[in-house]
């Protein structure tokens, strides 16, 4: 790792502050020639997270309406990681693609949290960014089922059966919560990698996830990227409708109800809650501590995990045992996992410190 720092040099001049956000630049980068690009990035990095001001360095997106939300989300969740900047290669005489790092260094090992892409382009003089996506997928093929736009990869045969399917989960969701139904643009990807790609990602967690079954959702913007080589991804849907009509949702039940009606990696509900129930057969382990009491999520298998499973099973017996106006209840309980608690609580006639032996007694069942 210390070769690997040898090889980047800081990004400096007289009238940055050494308190803002600073980069790394590639040794081969030749600076003189992309000035303009990185003083232009180095406003945009250090311009707060939720600065409107974001937006007006951005070309609108025809997709996005924040097109710079893939790359906020990185900044917000790599603190820790030094931003790299590799290469900055020319597409024409108004464009170049930037390409990004994330990198953080411990000891004898690094730890790369993303590599990302977008464009930057010189319009009169001035530099703004532009989301690759639109770029990427200008020769995708489009295909419009009632309230569906699907953007295909070119050569996909487009299956209508798998799309009616889709239709009719989506009318099934309007029903159940007895809300509009929804319109939203649907990209048909093979895998997750490449959903990841054509958005601008190089790596992140799910380019190498081992089981490449996986989606996305953009509800502000109703968009579902679907990386099952299907235009049947219901699970994405469900996150539709609770981003739009359960604004007070907690995250695991969020999980738990688009697993309940929508499956999760090709996995349906029943399952889940079978590998769960397998899990803790086989390992000893509080449900409540690992749920509750720990940062980091729960892994089961390459296809599930606490968060999903316990959310799945907590819808299914809330809706079994009370009916759906205590499934809604569940779904409105609040964003803390205190007031998910509390709520459970309610619901379930039970104290929290005995959440642990709930759930193992409910999986004999």
């Amino acid at each position: 790792m210390k070769l690997l720092f040898l090889i980047f040099i800081g990004w400096s001049s007289s009238c940055y502050s050494q308190e803002k956000n600073n980069f790394f630049l590639n040794y081969t980068l030749k600076k003189n020639n992309s000035t303009a690009v990185l003083d232009k990035f180095y406003e945009f990095i250090n311009l707060p997270l939720n600065n409107s001001d974001n937006s007006t360095l951005w070309v609108e997106s025809k997709f996005f309406k924040h097109p710079e939300t893939d790359i906020l989300d990185i900044i917000k969740n790599a603190k820790n990681h030094k931003i790299t900047i590799l290469a900055i290669n020319s597409i024409d005489d108004k464009r170049s693609l930037v390409k990004i790092a994330w990198i953080k260094s411990s000891y004898d090992y690094g730890n790369l949290y993303a590599i990302y892409n977008f464009i930057a382009i010189k319009n009169n003089n001035k530099i703004l960014f532009e989301n690759v996506l639109d770029f990427n997928v200008k020769d995708f093929k489009i295909f419009n089922v009632n309230e569906i736009t699907y953007v295909t990869y070119d050569g996909y045969v487009f299956n209508h059966n798998n799309a009616k399917k889709m239709v009719n989960f989506n009318e099934k969701m309007s029903l159940f919560f007895e809300r509009e139904t929804i319109n939203f643009t649907y990209f048909l990807c093979r895998d997750m990698n490449h959903f990841k790609r054509i958005r601008g990602f190089d790596f992140d967690n799910m380019v190498v996830d081992q089981n490449q079954i996986g989606g996305e959702t953009f509800p502000a913007d109703n968009i579902i990227f679907a990386g099952n080589n299907s235009e049947f991804y219901p699970h994405e849907v469900v996150h539709l409708y609770t981003f739009k009509y359960f604004s007070k949702i907690h995250k695991i039940i969020d999980e738990g109800i688009a697993t309940y009606f929508g499956g999760s990696k090709g996995v349906e509900f029943k399952d889940h809650i079978k590998k769960l129930k397998n899990h803790l057969n086989d390992n000893e382990l509080n449900v409540y501590e690992k749920l509750f009491k720990e940062s980091e999520q729960y892994v089961l298998d390459d296809t599930t995990s606490l968060w999903y499973t316990i959310g799945t099973l907590l819808c299914d017996l809330s809706l079994k045992k009370y009916g759906k106006e205590a499934l809604l209840e569940l779904m409105n309980s609040g964003k803390t996992d205190e007031e998910l608690l509390l709520s459970i609580e309610k619901i379930f006639k039970i104290k929290r410190e005995n959440f642990d032996g709930f759930i193992k007694n409910e999986l004999k069942n």
